[in-house]
């Protein structure tokens, strides 16, 4: 899962990248329809799998697609998925792939999860280089912002506030969103002479999402307030885990403003006319 945020930057160590396999698995949609037939099988029986359909990709990339797919029935994790789409695209099975891609990011819906930002910033990450391949330049950028939106406000919430910091001063300084599949998608789009204008209109968007207070609001609830064993009861009963964020009703009414639709109602306006 770390690898999946190598490049929504190209700089690895600005990245947050310490998201565990068990936290995916908590989180992957239907896990408790999962969870019986995780039972009967250990993650030995997994890891075998996946070593055969590696050592098989040369010879009998089929045959190696179907154990990755035997896999994910024993155990769906979005690592497992992203072996799956590479070796779909391997096999030049490109709708198949595509069709993989989709059905992770409808999964990831909604803000109701706030894994579901994380999530989803990988799986864009992922789609964007996937359209990139098929030479549809225009939806690469566009998916290649979303992961980039997502994954920051991943970080605020995270309290990974540094990292946040730096990718908007990446951007800020034209540090980043320059490497080389990027310039060539504005250079087949013919709008080349705009990427600069592009990046400085992509800083200004962002930050008017202020991920600064989003940051401070998340700190404040998780580690300063007060009436803590109320507030766990109340969350409970609310069936939410996170529960010191989602007792409060500022914080309900702030994530909602967080929604990608928002993202993506100021790139169509701001963004996607200078392509």
């Amino acid at each position: 899962m770390a690898n999946i945020f190598q490049k929504i930057f190209g700089v690895k160590s600005l990245l947050k990248t310490t998201v565990t396999e068990s936290d995916v698995i908590k989180d992957f949609p239907n896990n408790q329809s999962n969870s019986k037939m995780s039972e009967s099988y250990t993650s030995m029986d997994v890891s075998e799998l996946l070593k055969q359909a590696t050592a098989l990709k040369k010879t009998d990339i089929e045959k190696s697609i179907l154990l990755i797919e035997q896999a994910i029935k024993i155990r769906p994790d979005y690592s497992t998925y992203d072996k799956l789409t590479s070796y779909l695209i391997i096999a030049g099975k490109y709708d198949e792939a595509e069709t993989v891609f989709v059905k992770l990011i409808e999964e990831c819906k909604g803000n109701d999860i706030l894994f579901n930002f994380n999530n989803r910033a990988g799986h864009y990450e992922k789609y964007s280089y996937f359209l990139f391949k098929k030479g549809l330049y225009k939806k690469y950028v566009f998916y290649y912002c979303l992961s980039i939106y997502n994954s920051i406000v991943w970080n605020a919430l995270s309290d990974n506030i540094v990292s946040v910091r730096a990718q908007l001063k990446s951007l800020k300084n034209k540090d980043e969103f320059i490497d080389k599949t990027t310039n060539k998608s504005f250079q087949e789009i013919g709008a080349a002479s705009n990427q600069n204008l592009f990046i400085e209109t992509f800083y200004k968007v962002l930050k008017e999402f202020e991920f600064e207070k989003l940051y401070k609001l998340t700190d404040y609830l998780n580690y300063k307030q007060k009436d803590k064993e109320k507030l766990e009861i109340e969350s409970c009963y609310n069936q939410k885990e996170d529960w010191k964020l989602w007792s409060s009703t500022e914080f309900c009414e702030t994530i909602i403003k967080y929604n990608e639709s928002e993202f993506i109602a100021k790139y169509k306006t701001k963004l996607e006319v200078l392509l």
